[in-house]
């Protein structure tokens, strides 16, 4: 098992009409993305819940780590948050576990 550590788990996903690639997360990863979200959702403004979005959708899709706040603000927010379930649920976060 060891020689596996560090290994990782990606899975091709639907957004917009295209593919994104969408890596699982380690258990550091979720424990890391769930302090941010404990720290942003104490605040019920609109912004700090964009802030979990793209923070969510920077550690889990490829190619989007270093993307801005204004080009994240470019997509449709449905879609958006369309592709954070899908990545919450195959890192085991959502309400069903990842394949």
């Amino acid at each position: 098992m060891k020689h596996l550590k560090g290994k990782k788990i990606t899975k091709d996903i639907d957004f917009m009409g295209e593919t994104v690639k969408v890596k699982k997360l380690s258990v550091n990863e979720v424990l890391s993305v769930q302090a941010v979200i404990n720290k942003l959702s104490k605040s019920k403004d609109d912004k700090a819940q964009l802030a979990i979005v793209r923070e969510l959708l920077r550690t889990t899709v490829e190619g989007a780590e270093d993307m801005t706040d204004d080009e994240f603000n470019e997509y449709p927010l449905a879609e958006l948050t369309s592709l954070v379930e899908k990545c919450l649920e195959f890192s085991g976060m959502g309400n069903s576990q990842g394949n």
